[in-house]
């Protein structure tokens, strides 16, 4: 036998080369011819190369809060006077809230404040868009500047955020009043200045 040869152990096989030397590297194999009672073998489908991923969309939106921020934090709200010194503090009915407001508008875990990239921040917690920033709701959050209005909900309660982390209770009109304030005249003036009683009434008698 010389290198090379291949051995037959019957007619179906199996079959086995002989081999007097090896050398180093990849050895290939040479493909017997194909049998005439034995399927001819197909070869492997090649699997396409997995696309990666599309780029995500830039956002202003700050991470998601992983651990507490040290960041004053004082909320008034009718007579109570609250101050945090680290964020985030949960707002909402459910006694596991830092700063539990009882208000019928307010679900368990209404909003949260956060204090991320050097800025105030709010998140509406409900997932309803009920947090509302100067009359706009916020959808997920937004930040808060100076003199922004924050409204817990559609209801209430109001706030002014009057920066360095300060949130203060304002009274918010009714619907009624405010068209009442729009439709109502303005005032008799004097030199620039409002006038009222007896001097309007003479005011009105000497431009007849």
């Amino acid at each position: 036998m010389k290198s090379g040869d291949v051995i037959e152990f019957s007619e179906l096989g199996p079959k086995v080369s002989f081999l007097a030397e090896i050398r180093e590297g990849t050895f290939e194999a040479e493909t017997p011819p194909p049998h005439p009672l034995l399927p001819t073998p197909t070869e492997p489908t090649p699997i396409p190369p997995s696309q990666p991923p599309l780029p995500s969309k830039s956002t202003d939106q700050p991470p998601p809060i992983v651990q507490p921020v040290k960041a004053p934090l004082i909320i008034q709200y009718g007579p109570t006077l609250r101050s945090f010194r680290e964020l985030p503090v949960m707002i909402g009915t459910s006694p596991q809230c830092h700063f539990v407001l009882d208000h019928p508008a307010l679900a368990a875990q209404q909003a949260q404040i956060l204090f991320v990239q050097e800025r105030y921040w709010v998140r509406d917690l409900t997932g309803l868009r009920a947090v509302h920033v100067n009359r706009q709701p916020i959808g997920d959050q937004a930040p808060l500047e100076p003199n922004d209005e924050l409204a817990l909900s559609p209801q209430g309660p109001y706030f002014r955020f009057l920066g360095g982390g300060r949130l203060a209770e304002v009274a918010e009109p009714s619907p009624q009043s405010r068209q009442a304030e729009e439709k109502a005249p303005p005032p008799d003036t004097i030199d620039g200045k409002p006038s009222k009683g007896l001097f309007s009434k003479l005011r009105k008698i000497v431009k007849s």
